[in-house]
């Protein structure tokens, strides 16, 4: 296509903004180099691509496209500049570079050590205005979101949207999620108070809906998980995963809408119910899992399983090597399995096609958790009153989860209680062991078996 002169100096214009910013920030970043005593050969050879890419698309007639990348990769390049001045800064501290070592190496405790005791020292030498003191809470907190230390990582972010909150709202809006969903495991009032923070926030009815689920407002979790899909379901690519969580918490926001008083500690046929059992509810934690798995359309078995309308087809699943792989799909497996023999007695026989993809997930993804399906598998069987399977099935998992200090050990323990009171002359042993599995059970929140199901998504920033 010719271009016309009007078409030509606008092409040449644009060619001399890029040049004469690129030219500026050289300069600037000369300076900066000479501060670190660092070669500037590395950011010259970012700029010069940088300059060349924008080009490119100026003479392929893309010009708003060429300003949007040059923008972008400017942007990032600011950032990377900034980000290596305060690690020169920084590494003043051996306790900063100690833990960047102990980073590298995937000792994140060891590291969170060192990177608190720079941040003391910054602390009480009044340096928390210092963009440093930002850089390291940041740095901080990153690596602490590799362990499971919730109330640390609670303060890291605390701390991260104190610092943010009116600066960058996007960095802002990650420190506070994560602070949400930090917090939910040992406070969830102040959790939910704070949710009030992301009401701008895309994610905002999925959290709160989500954290409903834990208060037990069902209702009110419904209708916002509800909200939530109708607002996202046609943008399925941006939203994927969240799309397939808000499914799988809609449908255990409908199982405790039908039973309010649901614990793993009630024999379910004493628990009142509000509302019947229904197939929706599994066919939610059945849409949560197709929709996480979306990679594999095409295999024979997934295709089976997303055409039919009920729970699983009615035509017969040949391939037992079929598992879900994405990550996540054990929460999902784990909530249509518990729940099609706790909550929907009737449809206990497709309990077990869905427990078998529930443990061969595990098998092939999560070894270190195998329990997880075993305790399922092991609790069918006590079920359908095959004990001697049930009770090899419990050992074994109770042997994995000996050093466990998670509510998942109380209710096994639990679950084991009861299968042998139905053993002979093993009454009394049950009634011991069932006493002190509930002693256990008391020692943690209310909500926490609920959070056996709830799909939130990973801490990141």
């Amino acid at each position: 296509m010719q271009l016309t002169r009007k078409g030509i100096s606008c092409q040449l214009k644009l060619c001399f903004f890029l040049f004469y910013h690129s030219f500026i920030i050289l300069f600037a970043n000369k300076i900066v180099c000479l501060k670190q005593r660092k070669s500037s050969l590395f950011y010259l050879h970012q700029l010069i691509n940088m300059f060349y890419n924008s080009l490119r698309l100026i003479f392929k007639q893309k010009p708003l496209r060429s300003l949007h990348l040059y923008r972008k990769n400017l942007c990032n390049f600011s950032t990377a500049q900034q980000s290596s001045l305060y690690e020169n800064e920084l590494s003043v501290f051996p306790e900063y570079q100690e833990a960047n070592a102990f980073v590298s190496q995937k000792q994140h405790s060891q590291a969170n050590e060192k990177f608190k005791r720079v941040i003391e020292i910054l602390e009480s030498s009044h340096q928390t205005a210092n963009p440093i003191y930002s850089h390291i809470i940041y740095q901080a907190s990153k690596n602490i979101l590799n362990t499971q230390d919730f109330k640390s990582i609670s303060a890291y972010m605390k701390k991260g949207y104190d610092l943010e909150q009116n600066k960058s709202s996007e960095l802002a809006q990650r420190y506070l999620q994560n602070f949400i969903q930090s917090t939910v495991y040992f406070d969830l009032d102040v959790a939910y108070k704070m949710l009030d923070g992301m009401k701008q926030s895309r994610e905002y009815s999925f959290l709160k809906g989500s954290l409903q689920i834990l208060k037990g407002d069902s209702e009110d979790a419904i209708s916002n998980l509800k909200q939530f899909i109708e607002a996202n379901e046609s943008n399925q690519d941006s939203q994927k995963t969240l799309l397939w969580r808000a499914y799988n918490n809609l449908g255990v926001a409908n199982w405790q809408n039908q039973y309010p008083r649901f614990n793993h500690f009630n024999v379910m046929d004493d628990v009142v119910k509000k509302n019947e059992p229904n197939v929706e509810t599994a066919l939610y934690f059945k849409k949560a899992l197709l929709l996480n798995n979306q990679n594999m359309k095409g295999d024979k078995v997934y295709d089976q399983i997303e055409r039919t309308q009920d729970i699983i087809p009615k035509e017969q699943i040949a391939r037992i090597d079929f598992y879900f792989d994405e990550s996540g799909s054990d929460i999902p497996l784990r909530a249509l399995s518990d729940y099609l023999l706790d909550g929907h007695h009737s449809k206990r026989h497709e309990h077990t096609l869905w427990t078998k993809f529930y443990l061969k997930h595990h098998e092939m993804n999560h070894r270190d958790t195998l329990y997880r399906p075993l305790v399922s598998i092991a609790h069918h069987c006590q079920v359908s009153e095959m004990l001697i399977k049930s009770e090899g099935l419990f050992n074994t998992a109770l042997t994995m989860l000996d050093n466990n200090k998670t509510i998942e050990k109380a209710l096994c323990e639990y679950y084991y209680a009861q299968m042998i009171g139905k053993i002979e002359k093993r009454e009394q042993e049950s009634e011991e062991l069932k006493k002190e599995a509930r002693e256990k059970y008391k020692q943690f929140p209310q909500w926490h078996h609920w959070m056996l199901y709830v799909s939130l998504p990973s801490l990141q920033l």
